[in-house]
């Protein structure tokens, strides 16, 4: 079976009825309020980062177009080497 994200669904136009389904007023989170609004962008938005993510591995999968010019350029390493690691820390002084 398909998934859904892959025949374009939008579900956006079955908002109101999800959340009638799905967010009732003793829900933690119920629909209508400000932290719905707020989980209803990140959703959005962590749709859209899955999106990407799925085109970047198709792309990758699809045929890898090889080192990358500009890291020659800047003369860096084109691949990932685990043994040139260097480990760092942030830390904030009060």
């Amino acid at each position: 079976m398909a998934k859904p994200e892959s025949q374009g669904l939008d579900f956006s136009q079955f908002q109101q009825e999800l959340d009638g389904a799905f967010h009732s007023r003793s829900d933690r989170i119920p629909a209508g309020t400000p932290e719905h609004a707020e989980l209803m962008a990140f959703a959005q938005r962590f749709l859209g980062v899955r999106k990407k993510q799925k085109a970047e591995e198709q792309q990758k999968a699809g045929g890898a177009s090889g080192p990358n010019p500009r890291a020659e350029d800047l003369g860096i390493p084109t691949t990932y080497e685990p043994r040139y690691r260097v480990n760092v820390a942030v830390v904030r002084l009060r």
